[in-house]
């Protein structure tokens, strides 16, 4: 039998004034929509510390016997899954570029602010779309239904390849 030996240090980051703020927003929200569920998480972006994380429904951790146990055994901030949105467009970029299947500023895309995916209609972030861009344009508007067709050229296959390459997956 070995004796124990001290691991890592572990500090709490939770900034008191950012989690009230985080607690009351989430109850204002709450009374205001009355939402099935939700949540806030406040991160510094040079740390990556948590400043502030809160989840609705809530529970006291003393009555949670109480509570059905859908509430108590799930910590939504923790345990949901998030589409990454504008931020993976990068990666989508990335491969298109490595593959030589786009030339930003010679290549163009008419955007008429949406695009069907199998049924299914993305829209632009800007209402009617960008119109004709290239695909420079694309990038620096970051226009939804312009990734998607790089995301096409590319196919699932490909694609998928590079994402887990970057390490997501």
């Amino acid at each position: 039998m070995f004796p124990p030996t001290d691991g890592t240090n572990l500090m709490l980051t939770i900034d008191s004034r950012v989690q009230s703020i985080i607690e009351r927003e989430l109850n204002n929200a709450e009374q205001k929509y009355h939402p099935e569920s939700a949540l806030a998480i406040a991160m510094d972006p040079n740390t990556g510390e948590i400043l502030g994380m809160s989840s609705r429904p809530d529970f006291n951790p003393e009555n949670y016997k109480n509570v059905p146990a859908k509430v108590y055994n799930r910590n939504l901030p923790i345990w949901r899954t998030y589409e990454p949105g504008s931020t993976f467009k990068v990666i989508t970029l990335a491969a298109a570029l490595q593959e030589h299947l786009v030339d930003l500023k010679k290549d163009h895309f008419n955007d008429p602010g949406f695009i069907d995916v199998s049924g299914t209609k993305l829209h632009c972030w800007k209402r009617g779309g960008h119109g004709e861009e290239s695909f420079l344009q694309v990038v620096q508007n970051s226009c939804n239904p312009g990734f998607v067709a790089l995301g096409e050229r590319l196919g699932k296959k490909k694609l998928f390849s590079y994402i887990n390459k970057f390490g997501f997956g």
